[in-house]
């Protein structure tokens, strides 16, 4: 492996799941340093159980996000709070917000550069 460059190898990387990217970066401090480039972590899409501190801890490593895809499932502990922190953060590189089954009624995002009013 050491005769591949580490571009190829994040290229590699990018065809895992997010869950699979964790799991690469506890094989050893090189692999977390590969699995954890933000360029990997520029479409982040969440399916399962999470609550406000995990979209916290993914947006403090991985603020660079494009593409945010959320399906709210009713066991989520996620917050209007919460999604705020994300479209805050992220604001200036999300290009794109999928919100499905969502029933927050109403959730208000500004930011400098943007204003959204999303209703679901």
């Amino acid at each position: 492996m050491e005769l591949i460059p580490d571009e190829v190898k994040v290229q590699i990387l990018s065809y895992l799941s997010l869950s699979d990217l964790c799991q690469v970066s506890l094989v050893s401090r090189f692999w977390n340093f590969l699995a954890l480039d933000h360029s990997l972590w520029r479409y982040i899409s969440i399916k399962r159980n999470t609550n406000d501190e995990t979209l916290s801890r993914i947006i403090e490593k991985h603020p660079y996000i494009t593409h945010f895809n959320f399906k709210y499932k009713n066991n989520d502990k996620v917050t209007e709070a919460g999604l705020s922190r994300v479209f805050v953060q992220c604001g200036p590189t999300l290009s794109h917000i999928f919100l499905d089954a969502c029933d927050l009624v109403r959730f208000i995002f500004s930011s400098s550069s943007q204003s959204f009013l999303f209703i679901f």
